[in-house]
């Protein structure tokens, strides 16, 4: 039984060998239903993994400018809906909407004064999450 994070991305790299990166892997977390799972590294990448295949859903780059620290698929969005943060100077918050067309448009949501290293979302809450960074305030964010 997997118990941990860790212990699903040792599971899945060992079971589908996840080398679409092309540097240090991050983050990870699945959707609420638990069938994909989405990471983020140092190449400023984004990609959704289908955790029954191994394959890849989807592959874009986060609009950031440094390492994808943190990256969440917002709940009651169908998936395509997802927020990031990362090691830019400037401390990015930044949106993706994954379009019908598989066409993926990214935004600037939130700043930090530095990086930006962590996300949680409000469990239940269309919308709503939270950041923090190396500036101390956590961030509570609508989108």
């Amino acid at each position: 039984m997997i118990t941990s994070l860790y212990e699903a991305f040792t599971y899945i790299i060992v079971l589908f060998k996840l080398d679409k990166y092309k540097g240090c892997v991050n983050t990870g977390s699945f959707n609420s239903d638990g069938d994909i799972l989405v990471g983020g590294s140092d190449d400023r990448r984004v990609i959704l993994w289908d955790w029954q295949t191994g394959n890849v859903k989807l592959l874009f780059y986060s609009g950031h400018s440094n390492n994808v620290f943190e990256a969440k698929i917002m709940p009651y969005t169908d998936d395509c809906s997802i927020v990031t943060c990362a090691a830019d100077a400037d401390g990015q918050v930044r949106h993706a909407q994954i379009l019908e067309c598989g066409r993926v448009e990214t935004k600037l949501l939130a700043k930090h004064q530095g990086r930006a290293h962590k996300l949680a979302v409000e469990p239940g809450i269309l919308h709503i999450f939270y950041t923090c960074g190396e500036d101390e305030p956590v961030q509570h964010v609508s989108k």
